[in-house]
């Protein structure tokens, strides 16, 4: 039985300060906003994410059902050169298989309704230098994380205002 196809799109792209502005004082790491699309057309997931502060990377993770969670990090594409901002990216692929996901590469969660409604995202954003988290974000249904792996309390929903737009 065929699939239903379709595009999801949640926000847009942030536009960051000046990267040539200066900044006299380090500035703390956190999550600004969000931005992710999925489509079925060109067999994408993609999630990027705007930080103040530098980042040492991130981490996506998407869980949906009985599942165990895909891990996917995120890469900085561009940043401010005095540490003012951050801007990391994942994309990937999707593929049918889920014994061909590949980390950093592809995903076997599709784009279609049952995926769409039951996926629950964790993003995490580090400091940089270190591996300690320095900001998180879930959004879609309800998941305890922290029973799921080795992953530490994270009570940051995403709001509104935080989706790109």
């Amino acid at each position: 039985m065929p699939l239903a196809l379709s595009t999801a799109w949640t926000g847009c792209a942030f536009v960051p300060t000046d990267p040539g502005q200066d900044s006299s004082a380090p500035v703390d790491t956190a999550i600004v906003t969000l931005w992710s699309e999925c489509s079925a057309t060109f067999d994408t997931r993609e999630v990027r994410v705007q930080t103040t502060g530098w980042t040492g990377g991130g981490l996506l993770a998407l869980h949906l059902a009985d599942a165990a969670p895909e891990e996917h990090p995120l890469e900085s594409i561009e940043s401010a050169v005095d540490g003012g901002w951050d801007s990391l990216r994942v994309s990937l692929s999707i593929v049918a298989d889920p014994s061909n996901v590949a980390r950093g590469q592809s995903t076997a969660m599709l784009c279609d309704n049952t995926h769409a409604e039951g996926l629950s995202f964790r993003l995490s954003v580090y400091e940089p230098d270190r591996d300690d988290e320095a900001d998180c974000r879930t959004w879609g249904p309800i998941v305890d994380w922290e029973s799921l792996g080795e992953y530490p309390p994270c009570e940051g929903e995403v709001p509104d205002e935080m989706w790109g737009g």
